[in-house]
């Protein structure tokens, strides 16, 4: 694969050049430009597989060019040098054509080389899937699957079965609380129709994917990927707006690529920073970097999960929230957007200040996730820049109970899910909850609960 760079700024495009091993990749890189001019006038010299290009630039900008490489070379790719803060550029250049994007900032980091794999693997399942699309437009009739994934937990299971022939129903594949799959032939003939098929849908309780190119495959094989299909992609690309999805065969058995360690680090910092439950502009961030960079969802999501069952603790708005419950049924990442932008109003405190209600906020994080420390309120408060009486009372305000009351909560918390999930002695459970004596923590858990640990384990 042949590919050229173009930056206005040259030591930018020599460190592409020479950091990339670009050989291992199996990209070959034939040339450099300044500017889009200079790039189209190299294109008609040479054949251009992959045009790697900055979008501010003088002359002719990275936009035009993607224009005029869409406009005049269909089987070129493109992909975009970019900055942390362009992710609003990102979006345009993508709508007119781009595949992916670098961050420039990584040109020194090790996830520079992740970054450039992840576009040759892109554009590699994409020429795949060009070819197979163009095999499967030879066939008169293009084979297809329908899969129906409930948008709702109320959703009715029975609705999708009266799509179908009777004598299909029972060749259909339930995935319990993922969906349904059915084949095109064994749906009424007049489902056969995409069209009528997507007005058919109860689209408030059922998205409909068309999936082309379908394969014979085993119906364990076909499970496993649509599960990942629903619980990945489909997670970050519903739309409640949107009436139906399409997805190629093979875009079901590529693996998403695994999210960088780094960026995890970067999106959980900010969720933990809490500026986004008094910011608008920096919970809009948020949520739309989520979408945008797309970390492994079982990850994220267990963080994000763990952080909303803390809020159970605050009695102030605990009373009229089933947190547990609110956790199962959103199952999108726009749903979880939409109740977080509702949340966030109610986590505010009309009487104390934005940076005490924070503080409390990432206070709560903090003890929650260093249980095994012996962590007291005096070493809290110091992280947080709070004096300690002062936090003592905006604690108690804020959350309804005092700060060791919640402290002890969260440890006979954890230390009975310890005790329900795992096999570990109950000393070492003691230790993981911040306990450093065995007979005092057996004592204390009894105080809390009325049980102790030993009987728990027994039931």
């Amino acid at each position: 694969m042949k590919a050229i760079i173009v930056d206005d700024e040259y030591f930018v495009r020599k460190g592409f050049m020479h950091i990339i091993p670009w050989q291992e990749l199996g990209i070959e890189i034939i040339g450099e430009a300044a500017n889009g001019e200079i790039a189209l006038e190299l294109m008609k010299q040479c054949h251009v597989d992959l045009v790697l290009t900055d979008l501010t630039m003088p002359v002719m900008n990275g936009f035009e060019l993607i224009k005029q490489v869409r406009a005049h070379y269909l089987g070129t790719w493109i992909a975009v040098l970019t900055c942390h803060q362009d992710f609003h550029h990102i979006q345009e250049a993508v709508r007119l054509g781009a595949i992916d994007y670098v961050v420039k900032t990584e040109l020194e980091d090790d996830t520079l080389n992740k970054s450039i794999a992840r576009i040759i693997e892109r554009i590699r399942v994409e020429e795949k899937r060009k070819l197979e699309l163009q095999e499967q437009q030879q066939e008169e009739e293009e084979p297809w699957a329908l899969f129906l994934t409930p948008v709702t937990g109320e959703a009715d299971w029975e609705l999708p079965f009266e799509l179908m022939l009777p004598s299909g129903r029972s060749r259909a594949i339930t995935i319990q609380k993922k969906g349904i799959y059915v084949r095109r032939e064994d749906l009424l003939q007049k489902y056969t129709n995409i069209a009528l098929l997507y007005t058919a849908m109860d689209w408030k309780q059922w998205i409909p994917v068309i999936i082309r190119g379908v394969r014979n495959l085993p119906e364990k094989v076909i499970v496993q990927l649509l599960t990942r299909y629903r619980d990945e992609k489909l997670f970050f690309d519903f739309q409640a707006q949107k009436t139906g999805y399409e997805i190629d065969w093979i875009e079901l058995e590529t693996k998403p690529v695994a999210t960088d360690d780094a960026i995890m680090q970067v999106l959980k910092q900010q969720w933990r920073s809490y500026y986004w439950v008094y910011h608008d502009g920096a919970f809009h961030d948020l949520m739309d970097k989520v979408r945008e960079r797309r970390p492994t969802v079982a990850i994220w999501m267990e963080h994000l999960k763990n952080t909303v069952m803390l809020w159970r603790h605050f009695e102030s708005i605990s009373e009229s929230m089933d947190w547990a419950a609110a956790c199962e049924e959103l199952l999108f990442w726009e749903q979880w957007t939409d109740w977080l932008a509702l949340v966030r109003l109610r986590l505010r405190h009309h009487e104390l200040s934005e940076d005490v209600c924070i503080g409390i906020l990432r206070a709560m994080q903090m003890i929650s996730i260093d249980l095994q420390s012996s962590m007291n309120q005096t070493e809290v408060a110091r992280r947080i820049n709070l004096n300690r009486s002062y936090l003592s009372r905006c604690f108690k305000q804020y959350v309804g109970k005092q700060f060791q009351d919640v402290l002890n909560d969260l440890r006979v918390e954890k230390a009975t899910e310890l005790l329900a999930t795992t096999n570990e002695p109950v000393y070492q459970i003691a230790e993981k909850t911040g306990f450093q004596d065995e007979k005092y923590f057996s004592k204390f858990y009894k105080q809390q609960t009325g049980r102790l640990p030993k009987h728990v384990r027994k039931e």
